[in-house]
């Protein structure tokens, strides 16, 4: 049979036939590059470890109490135990020097505070039967002294309310101090101040000059001035002393059925081992 390719292979010879063939199949290459494909779907990525499954799952509910745990009352701050020995103006002991023993107050343990019904107006705890807060020590109460003088010794200071801390009567510096518990000018009772005598002021400095008849004046927040004469002055041992005798000391504090200005401070002027205490009375009296 005769080849009908015979003519083309003798005209182009054997090189243009391969280069034929190879046009073809770059051709179908060429075809195939063209063909559109699915990409594949990306892997489904692997759950995170448990460790940080745990790290963001919901946090837990923080401790806040419910309304019913929330307390209808406010705190009660004011030191129930009120001391029954003199308060202590003398100045720190030197470094080195042992200080004598003090005996402590035994606190009242702390009384829980009842819940008030709801929708009742809850009475602030803090606030003292005249309307004043525990620790205020310049409240506006028209009837608190501000100031103490006398023509008799070296004696003129401001006066400000002093209140227990810790079983401990505070002493003022620089100035005066009423005690809280005690009554204003003109209300009765005994009123009880006490003040520093060798350092912080040394307001009670001069107190030991003082004498039986000595004029003492104070003046109250609304201006008014109230005259004492002195009736009585005593020293206490403190140095040293028993807690009995501290308490027995303590009694010039107690309340009286009379009117009566008390003063307190440490005596002598170096030792301080003694209190020593000046008791006036009204002078209209």
């Amino acid at each position: 049979m005769r080849n009908r390719y015979a003519p083309w292979a003798r005209r182009f010879g054997p090189f243009s036939a391969f280069a034929a063939i190879f046009a073809v199949a770059a051709f179908m290459l060429l075809g195939m590059a063209r063909s559109p494909e699915v990409d594949p779907a990306p892997p489904t990525p692997a759950p995170a470890h448990t460790a940080t499954a745990e790290r963001t799952a919901t946090p837990r509910p923080s401790a806040t109490s419910r309304p019913s745990d929330t307390p209808s009352a406010l705190p009660v701050v004011i030191d129930t135990a009120v001391p029954d020995m003199l308060p202590d103006p003398a100045p720190p002991a030197p470094a080195g020097t042992p200080e004598p023993p003090v005996a402590r107050v035994t606190e009242a343990p702390p009384t829980s505070v009842a819940k008030a019904p709801r929708g009742t107006p809850t009475r602030d705890p803090n606030l003292l039967p005249n309307g004043v807060r525990y620790g205020d020590h310049r409240p506006k109460l028209a009837s608190r002294i501000v100031r103490i003088a006398s023509p008799d010794v070296k004696l003129d200071a401001e006066v400000y309310e002093v209140y227990a801390i810790k079983g401990q009567w505070e002493v003022a510096d620089y100035a005066a101090g009423h005690h809280y518990n005690s009554p204003n000018p003109g209300e009765g009772g005994n009123i009880v101040l006490s003040g520093h005598n060798n350092w912080r002021g040394e307001v009670f400095r001069y107190l030991e000059k003082m004498e039986v008849g000595d004029l003492i004046q104070v003046w109250t927040l609304d201006g008014k001035e109230h005259r004492y004469r002195v009736a009585e002055t005593m020293k206490l041992k403190e140095a040293g002393a028993t807690q009995a005798q501290r308490i027995e000391n303590g009694r010039v504090m107690l309340p009286t059925d009379h009117e009566r200005l008390t003063l307190i401070t440490c005596w002598p002027y170096t030792t301080y081992t003694h209190r020593l205490i000046i008791v006036a009375l009204p002078e209209d009296r």
